[in-house]
């Protein structure tokens, strides 16, 4: 017979502001600046596209950015407090018209 120890589930943390400013500090490195930082709660966009190794907990956040020359990129970002390298991971960075 199974408890309710083991039925209860681990609930998504709040956003940091230090994972505010990893994203910043690293839309930085790459010489862009961030114009939109939105957090994603759909986990099945990137489990479908193959990112099978992040869990339930984590956090998703899509950055929005411009170049120097005007061009823009969006970027998908996660922190995954289960995976073994803690920080920031980078999932998907496209183009954006």
């Amino acid at each position: 017979m199974t408890t309710l120890k083991k039925l209860q589930t681990r609930r998504r943390a709040q956003t940091k502001p230090s994972d505010l400013q990893e994203i910043n500090a690293f839309v930085a490195s790459r010489s862009l600046r961030a114009i939109s930082i939105n957090e994603n709660d759909n986990h099945w966009y990137y489990w479908l596209r193959g990112n099978l190794f992040i869990s339930n907990l984590a956090h998703f956040f899509v950055v929005v950015a411009q170049a120097a020359d005007g061009t823009r990129r969006e970027i998908h970002v996660a922190f995954d407090p289960l995976a073994k390298t803690k920080g920031l991971q980078v999932l998907l960075e496209r183009a954006v018209a």
